[in-house]
């Protein structure tokens, strides 16, 4: 009995003691923390006004002119609705997601605007008029 109760005894104290032991290797910290990609990214709308090459002028609705440089790595439309370059001529309306540099952005998608939800004009209905 004896034996039993010292042998449950011994295997407490193994796993409190492989606890507080700090011979386990600690997590390697992450180069870059998923938070910190997303804290640097930019993104702006507007009309584009020029295009001449890999760099465009695109105009916010405040008339701010941003220069935004493209890359062979910028995606162009959504993941579901993916697009061309050509499709974002000059006059287009976008939405540039990238990475700031001073006033220009380095653009790592362009696509169109979404489209505003629809409101209803009226959601209380009058009944119709008799002979109407």
């Amino acid at each position: 009995m004896r034996s039993v109760a010292l042998a449950g005894l011994l295997a407490s104290v193994a796993v409190v003691a492989a606890g507080c032991g700090t011979t386990a290797a600690a997590p390697s910290p992450s180069t870059t923390p998923p938070t910190a990609a997303k804290k640097h990214a930019a993104g702006i709308r507007g009309r584009v006004t020029a295009e001449n090459g890999s760099t465009w002028t695109v105009t916010t609705l405040k008339g701010k002119a941003i220069t935004v440089t493209l890359t062979p790595q910028t995606a162009f439309g959504t993941k579901i609705a993916p697009a061309t370059q050509a499709q974002f001529p000059v006059g287009s309306q976008v939405r540039v997601a990238g990475r700031p540099s001073g006033s220009a952005i380095t653009a790592v998608r362009i696509a169109a605007p979404v489209a505003p939800k629809p409101t209803p004009a009226n959601t209380t209905s009058a009944p119709a008029a008799p002979g109407a």
